[in-house]
């Protein structure tokens, strides 16, 4: 079906019902981790990324002849895409940028093994909202920085301005948005991945 189907697969809102019917096994859980991401307005534009999306994972299945569960780390991280450049280069002109992201978000929640290195690519701070949610993020990043006005850090420098990054990027290591889930072996990981940057201060 997804042979048949060719190039429309990468759009799967014009597969017809009995296409889309096939494959339903596979797009079942990526519908379920759809109704959990945080979906701001625009939802019109959202569902057809989501539609872009969709297609993104069909067209790799066709290719690789097996289904998104079976892919191991270097097989997301082709389709996610290792940076932007090589993302444009292997997708159409007309693939949205936002489906990238996006991609990650699926994959993280479907428990997929993604590089970590790949996070440090993109704004986590909108990433954890979408994942978790932006009532439980932005309450726990203001708790932090609760904690570090009373210590007589100042928040409006440029340095400062990376500690909800760091929050947010502690919060997926950690697959929690919760501050009571860190521990001291997370602060660790987080000080190496940040370390591989070059932005250790």
């Amino acid at each position: 079906m997804l042979v048949q189907a060719g190039p429309r697969v990468l759009d799967s809102s014009r597969l017809t019902r009995a296409e889309r019917g096939a494959p339903a096994r596979w797009l079942g859980p990526l519908e379920q981790v759809r109704s959990c991401l945080w979906i701001p307005d625009k939802a019109g534009h959202h569902r057809w990324v989501d539609y872009q999306l969709v297609g993104m994972l069909l067209v790799r299945t066709a290719e690789a002849g097996s289904a998104w569960w079976s892919w191991d780390q270097s097989a997301w991280t082709h389709v996610i895409g290792p940076d932007a450049q090589e993302w444009s280069r292997q997708w159409p002109a007309q693939a949205s940028r936002s489906c990238r992201p996006r991609l990650l978000a699926y994959a993280y929640l479907l428990g997929a093994p993604v590089d970590e290195a790949l996070f440090l690519r993109f704004e986590r701070l909108r990433l954890a909202r979408t994942v978790f949610g932006p009532e439980i993020v932005d309450r726990e990043v203001d708790t932090v920085h609760r904690l570090l006005r009373g210590w007589g850090y100042r928040l409006d420098t440029v340095g400062s301005r990376s500690v909800p990054t760091l929050i947010a990027h502690a919060m997926f290591l950690n697959r929690s948005p919760l501050l009571a889930d860190i521990d001291a072996s997370l602060l660790e990981r987080l000080r190496q991945a940040v370390r591989s940057t070059g932005g250790l201060r």
